[in-house]
């Protein structure tokens, strides 16, 4: 094949590591925007990254194939992290939606996307790491139940260090000049 014409089909080399990316969004996308009636935004995560999971698990060894190749090329670990930014990007979006587009509720809504999207990559990483043979929606239960008790759940209580105040520097203000 010449070089012309695999980008005439391909946008970049590194887009042939990740060939259902725009699926698997697109179908993220759709479930998400399926309201299902006194379901939370976390609700609806989770049904979704739990659907998600299925498709994922049907096809796992082509998934293991592509990630052992993908973690020996820094290209391609990098486009990864792009498109893990486009998957947080969709997450913001549809909490926006369920939140309200207040300033506040978009400032939540990344910072719970960014939350999320780390504890997926986790929970990936650890999946791929035993040769995707776990459970991928077992995993992501567990993923889920752990943000959802966070870090004040049971299993931090006995580990946290106590609470300590920080004292914040005073800061000297100097008036500006008029």
């Amino acid at each position: 094949m010449s070089r012309r014409t695999f980008f005439r089909y391909f946008a970049t080399k590194e887009i042939v590591m990740f060939p259902h990316q725009t699926l698997y969004l697109q179908r993220f996308r759709k479930l998400l925007a399926e309201r299902r009636d006194g379901e939370s935004p976390f609700e609806a995560l989770r049904r979704v990254c739990l659907q998600m999971a299925g498709a994922y698990m049907r096809s796992r060894d082509e998934h293991l194939r592509q990630q052992r190749i993908i973690q020996h090329s820094r290209a391609l670990i990098a486009r990864g992290n792009e498109m893990d930014t486009e998957w947080e990007m969709v997450i913001a979006d549809a909490l926006i939606r369920r939140m309200g587009t207040g300033r506040e509720a978009q400032r939540r809504a990344h910072l719970m996307a960014g939350a999320l999207m780390g504890a997926i990559r986790a929970t990936l990483q650890e999946w791929y790491a035993g040769d995707c043979r776990q459970d991928l929606a077992e995993l992501s239960q567990e993923m889920f139940a752990l943000l959802a008790t966070g870090f004040a759940g049971r299993e931090f209580a006995d580990q946290a260090p106590p609470t300590t105040t920080v004292k914040r520097p005073s800061v000297k203000r100097v008036p500006a000049s008029t």
